[in-house]
């Protein structure tokens, strides 16, 4: 018999109560088994999903540090440069003034001996 002849056969046939709700029954498992499935991929996605936020959380934490960090270096190395300019202009007074100093003692020693 082929599958034409056995369908046509089970659409003839009369079947008792108890076929009927075995046959429900069997349906209602693969049915759970069916859903069971589907839970476990939604629980699944649900996790990735999770992940995911977590992943870009942290992500957007670091790029924001990261950012905040080249900030930082920025406004340091911009401090330090001027700080820099600052100390050179200060070593510059502070050589041009003991010239200035070593200038006026030789004057003074020069008009001492003069008189």
């Amino acid at each position: 018999m082929d599958y034409v002849d056995n369908t046509f056969i089970k659409l003839k046939r009369q079947y008792s109560k108890d076929e009927v709700i075995q046959a429900l029954y069997k349906k209602l498992s693969e049915r759970d088994t069916e859903i069971g499935k589907l839970k476990a991929e939604l629980d699944e996605g649900k996790y990735v999903l999770d992940k995911i936020i977590n992943y870009k959380f942290k992500y957007d934490l670091l790029t924001q540090k990261t950012i905040e960090s080249v900030v930082l270096n920025n406004r340091e190395s911009r401090y330090k440069r001027k700080s820099r300019k600052k100390s050179l202009k200060i070593r510059q007074l502070e050589w041009e003034l003991k010239e200035a100093r070593g200038l006026t003692k030789e004057l003074s020693k020069e008009k001492k001996k003069d008189v």
